[in-house]
């Protein structure tokens, strides 16, 4: 159905405020020729006399560099004249860059040929003061568009086209045109809507409406709209808008698309809404033969005596044997076609099938009505003054006892009762219906929503799993997947439905084909079965090496949850509504498992989200579900709407984990080995050469020296054990000869931070294999007695401190994400063991009077050379 006038693409944008591109006018060329021979309706003329001549101001109010558009808006100069139905438009564009002569070079206009003629006054390019004539010389061509062919309609709409040549950055556009002619099926009425904002700049907006003597319209102000000047003049009543420099209004993003926010008028000459009901009724009657013939050609299709099967299975041959398909050029924009014609080709629009539906339904004795509604301004309907161009579709209602029901003829392959049928959100319809007396509160839709059910059976830990899912739609959720899988093949759906699932699980594959139980009747299920494997589902964990662990995601979920952002808003935001999906996943575990049980809800007035996990025998249930209560929420609620959505987004992920001793492929680096084995003898090399050649003076005479004892027993212990020790955690740690460290270290591409994590693994290497024959040579040198031991052993103390500590800091700081906050307490905690055992022992091997006397011994290469000395005087310090 179409709305209530058909005007120039620029006209257009005038009046909506949105289309900014010419170019997506032009959707389908069916014929395409020079105008001039080939169409009456286009023609050449002066300016009607009726017309005021409105001057325009050539000159930029303020810099271009201050205009953020690509053209500017000189002048748009609208005038209306009732009586003449004339519409003439006046336009003055300044091209401000290239991309504003790509955009507006060419002049277009629609119009309807049927009933509606066209008339160009000019065509000039005004370029520094010079006016040059385009409509003498650039060539007027006529194509017919159809821009609703997607939706199989077609209005056999023309628009004219001049392509204006030799434009130039600087140069100003001016034309002016009028169309005459109105849809005779409105008898002469008028109404309209005027827009006083728009998403691009004007200098100038001029709007001129004159309405003869003994005829009156009702004007509305809208949005805070700004009223007329209103004169009388020779042609009648004038009612005049002259505004000056108008800036851009824009809508916030994600607005709900019934909001207008740009202030307007709406005018009507139409008194009520019964007045609009009487003028359309008559077109949706047929005579008493005219129906009986209808009921002996329907008889013949449907044979049902029950009264509720009857209406259901009307409904459902409108639905789904009547295509949709229309042609609404000139009076079938708003005159349905008659059913029994619409019978016989088996076709129609919103209008056709809705008629066709009522006059069968009365035929038997139901009352049904059309009723004409909005597919998606509904809400804000009742703003505005009665007039019929504010519907672009038709539905029905059906009166049985004392409850009323709504039915949509064009929505194909629905399921349900009479008491289950969806019906869209339309919030206000008009019942073509004489008793009716104004628009009609229409109900919410009716209950749509979706259980998904994803059943997980694991194998043991570790290795794989079926997935069985399991979707049951109902209500508009039902008819929409029905129309789906009537649409696609099942291969098609079973293909698209694993590239889903695979963004989480890469190695799926189908177990079993896809399978489908549809309940059409009753209360109208549509049922999806899948199977599946997952080979590998398990991953590692990067944090823990032992642990591996499965996640959770609801995916039938996010995009329900997923809001659009706006970080500051004056108007309202759009909510999906209605909507109620629930995710259930079943995860069956191959043995027991520690399950903490959980739940929790969040809830504002748009929407509440619920969640829960529960565990029973060997088996997770983890249910999400999300449902809404209203189409759109306040400015001031968008906040915290956005910060609860994130909130959930954020807690979607259910992981299961498990700790155990994974084997990791491992490469030895016979490098690593090597430089292990050259730095260990250079260890020993070393230590041995210190055992034999060093030794310092001593205070007391070897003969003198005391036996270890005293706390030089725990000393002993520690030491004795320490070699063993270290030894062992070498053994666990293959990573330093693992060759993929040192090709990251040799790596000059490789990321800095695992560079350097590296070399530092390197360092560690390198102290450990010298730290073992350090360590043996402070072993050698304790149970020696040997008089070198305690500068030794407070090296080994110190050193051991001062190494685990940086080496500590340095992990952490370089992978602060591999380590658990139990690891790195443990880590910690080492440290400050070495740091109690250094400022412990450090003093003690300085200054204790027991270690002086018991650490006398030198190597029997120097008592050999001393000649056996037995001691020498020398201070008490080792130092």
């Amino acid at each position: 159905m179409q709305l209530f006038n058909r005007t120039s693409s620029i006209n257009a944008f005038i009046l909506a405020g949105n289309g900014l591109y010419t170019c997506t006018l032009i959707l389908c060329v069916l014929w395409f020729f020079p105008s001039w021979g080939q169409s009456e309706q286009v023609r050449k003329g002066k300016v009607p006399s009726w017309v005021e001549d409105i001057k325009p101001n050539l000159e930029l109010s303020e810099s271009e560099d201050n205009i953020a558009t690509s053209f500017y808006y000189l002048l748009v100069d609208k005038q209306k004249s009732i009586e003449r139905s004339d519409w003439f438009g006046h336009y003055v564009i300044k091209m401000l860059n290239n991309e504003g002569l790509q955009e507006m070079s060419d002049v277009t206009v629609n119009f309807d040929p049927v009933y509606q003629s066209l008339k160009f006054h000019k065509i000039n390019i005004i370029r520094e003061g010079k006016v040059i004539d385009k409509l003498s010389t650039d060539e007027i061509k006529v194509v017919q568009r159809e821009t609703e062919m997607d939706r199989h309609l077609y209005d056999g709409t023309l628009t004219a086209i001049v392509n204006v040549t030799d434009m130039r950055v600087g140069d100003i556009l001016e034309y002016s045109y009028t169309i005459t002619g109105t849809n005779p099926i409105l008898e002469g009425m008028y109404d309209a809507q005027f827009y006083l904002r728009f998403s691009l700049p004007i200098e100038r907006l001029y709007g001129r409406l004159v309405v003869p003597k003994g005829r009156r319209v009702k004007v509305k102000l809208l949005n805070g709209g700004d009223p007329p000047e209103i004169v009388n003049s020779e042609y009648g009543k004038e009612y005049i808008w002259d505004q000056s420099r108008l800036t851009s209004m824009y809508t916030d993003i994600n607005s709900p698309s019934w909001y207008d926010a740009y202030p307007s008028i709406s005018v009507s000459e139409y008194k009520s809404w019964s007045s609009v009901i009487h003028m359309f009724n008559k077109h949706y009657s047929l005579d008493e033969d005219s129906r009986m013939k209808l009921k002996s050609q329907f008889s013949r299709l449907l044979s049902i005596s029950d009264t509720d099967s009857f209406i259901v299975a009307s409904i459902r041959f409108v639905q789904d044997e009547i295509r949709y398909l229309g042609f609404e050029d000139g009076s079938n924009s708003y005159k349905p076609e008659p059913p029994m014609k619409v019978l016989s080709q088996r076709y129609g629009d919103c209008k056709a099938k809705s008629f066709l539906l009522c006059e069968v339904l009365r035929s038997n004795g139901i009352k049904a009505w059309p009723m004409l509604v909005h597919s998606y301004k509904g809400p804000s309907l009742e703003n505005h003054l009665p007039s019929p161009g504010l519907f672009d579709h038709c539905v029905v209602q059906i009166s049985k006892g004392y409850k009323d029901y709504y039915i949509d003829p064009t929505i194909s392959n629905q399921g349900g009762d009479l008491d289950h049928l969806y019906f869209p959100n339309y919030h206000f319809g008009l019942v073509l219906n004489p008793e009716e007396k104004g628009l009609r509160s229409l109900p919410d839709a009716n209950h749509s929503n979706s259980v998904t059910t994803e059943t997980f059976d694991l194998e043991p830990v570790g290795g794989g799993a079926s997935l069985r899912v399991s979707t049951v739609y109902f209500g508009g959720d039902a008819d929409y997947q029905r129309g789906m899988f009537a649409g696609s093949s099942l291969s098609t759906i079973q293909r698209d439905f694993v590239n889903f699932y695979s963004t989480l699980y890469p190695s799926i594959e189908v177990s079993r084909d896809i399978m489908i139980i549809d309940n059409r009747n009753g209360v109208n299920q549509f049922i999806v079965e899948e199977s599946y494997w997952i080979d590998t589902l398990w991953e590692k964990s990067l944090e823990e090496k032992d642990l591996i662990y499965v996640e959770f995601y609801p995916l039938s979920l996010k995009n329900n949850l997923v809001v659009t952002q706006s970080p500051v808003r004056t108007m309202p935001y759009y909510v999906k509504y209605p909507l109620d999906v629930t995710h259930n996943t079943v995860v069956m575990l191959p043995e027991s498992w520690n399950v903490t049980t959980e739940s929790n809800t969040i809830r504002s007035d748009a929407f509440v989200y619920n969640y829960s996990v529960k565990y029973s025998g060997n088996d997770i249930t983890i249910m999400h579900n999300y449902k809404t209560y209203t189409g759109h929420i306040s400015a001031a609620a968008v906040e915290n709407y956005i910060a609860s959505h994130d909130e959930i987004l954020g807690g979607l992920t259910y992981m299961i984990s498990y700790t155990s001793i994974v084997e990791e492929d491992f490469e030895l680096s016979w490098l690593a080995v090597f430089i292990a084995l050259l730095t260990f003898c250079t260890g020993v090399y070393y230590a041995i050469k210190i055992y034999t050649n060093y030794d310092i003076p001593v205070a007391v005479a070897p003969t003198y020296g005391k036996s270890i004892g005293g706390w030089l027993i725990l000393v002993a212990i520690g030491l004795t054990l320490s070699p063993i020790r270290l030894i062992i955690d070498l053994y666990n740690l293959p990573e330093y000869f693992d060759s993929s460290v040192w090709r990251a270290l040799l790596n000059f591409d490789a990321s800095i931070r695992y560079l350097f994590t590296a070399i530092l693994m390197f360092i560690e290497m390198i102290y450990n294999f010298l730290y073992i024959p350090f360590l043996f040579l402070v072993l050698f040198l304790f149970y020696n007695r040997r008089s070198i031991l305690p500068r030794f052993a407070i090296i080994l103390y110190a050193t051991t401190f001062g190494f685990l500590l940086i080496d500590t800091v340095a992990a952490l700081s370089l992978n602060p994400e591999a380590y658990s906050d139990a690891e790195t307490y443990e880590t910690f905690k080492d440290v400050g063991r070495s740091f109690i055992a250094a400022i412990i022992w450090v003093p003690y091997f300085m200054y204790s009077e027991r270690v002086q006397r018991t650490f006398v011994m030198k190597s029997s290469k120097n008592r050999k050379l001393d000649g056996e000395v037995t001691g020498v005087n020398v201070p008490p310090s080792i130092f």
